[in-house]
C-alpha cells in the first residue's frame, strides 16, 4: 500500500513538473464575434413558455381529480378504510408540494432566463 501511494505521488510530480506546450497558433476571434445575440430567441421563449402552461396544467389538474377521488372514498369509507386513506394521504401531500413548488420553480426560472436575453 505504501509502495503504491509512493508510486502514485512520484506520477503526480512528474505531471506537476514537465512542461505543457500548446502550439495554438493565430486565432481569428472576429468569426466568434455575434454568438451572443439574443436574435431567433423568441421563438424559443414562446415555444417554452406553451409548454410550461400546459405542464402547469396537467400537474394542477392531475392534483386537484386525485384529491377529489380521495375525498369520496373517505367520505364513503368505514372508520377502518378511513385510516388507510389518511395513510395515503402523507405520499399525496408531499407529491402535491413538489408537483406545484416544481412548476412554480420552471415559472421562476422561465422568468429569470426571459429576463437574462
Amino acid at each position: 500500500m505504501k509502495k503504491m501511494l509512493i508510486s502514485i505521488l512520484i506520477i503526480l510530480i512528474f505531471l506537476a513538473v514537465i512542461p505543457n506546450c500548446i502550439y495554438a497558433g493565430n486565432i481569428d476571434t472576429n468569426a466568434y464575434s455575434g454568438i451572443y445575440k439574443s436574435s431567433g430567441t423568441s421563438k424559443v421563449f414562446s415555444a417554452g413558455g406553451s409548454i410550461l402552461a400546459i405542464v402547469q396544467v396537467i400537474g394542477v389538474s392531475c392534483g386537484i381529480i386525485f384529491l377529489i377521488i380521495l375525498g369520496v372514498k373517505y367520505m364513503t369509507s368505514s372508520t377502518n378504510d378511513k385510516a388507510t386513506i389518511k395513510e395515503q394521504l402523507i405520499p399525496y401531500v408531499i407529491g402535491a408540494v413538489l408537483m406545484f413548488g416544481g412548476t412554480g420553480i420552471l415559472t421562476i426560472i422561465a422568468e429569470f432566463a426571459r429576463n437574462m436575453g
